[in-house]
């Protein structure tokens, strides 16, 4: 069975890695610089691992879109729009137990982010 949304999320999700190293540059508070720099740096291994077990377990994907989501505002309101993002999503990609704790990982992540860009200051 194909997933046509599998493509786009994969796509998204490596953008928040451009999407969050960008306000990681410009924000001048020293605690989002780190939040966002803990973000960017693991999301990215995050996503390659769902993309090959998407892969190896279920199709080959050869062609992506070539639009992205772009989130202006606050890194705050971002990671909020991309956590909702995901949960929606997470409802149309495959629901095989592997690929779906892989997005619990996405999740932990984000959700992590949030707590840190919203109580650390």
């Amino acid at each position: 069975m194909a997933y046509p949304l599998a493509g786009k999320f994969i796509v998204t999700m490596l953008h928040s890695v451009t999407n969050a190293h960008l306000a990681h540059l410009k924000t001048g508070s020293f605690s989002q610089h780190k939040a966002l720099e803990e973000f960017y740096s693991e999301i990215g291994d995050i996503v390659d691992s769902y993309a090959e077990s998407y892969f190896g377990g279920l199709e080959f994907i050869e062609e992506y879109p070539t639009s992205v989501i772009i989130i202006a505002g606050s890194p705050l309101e971002y990671m909020i729009t991309l956590k909702k993002y995901v949960e929606t999503t997470r409802k149309e990609l495959p629901q095989d137990s592997y690929l779906q704790n892989i997005i619990d990982e996405m999740m932990a992540l984000i959700t992590r982010t949030i707590y840190k860009l919203e109580r650390l200051k």
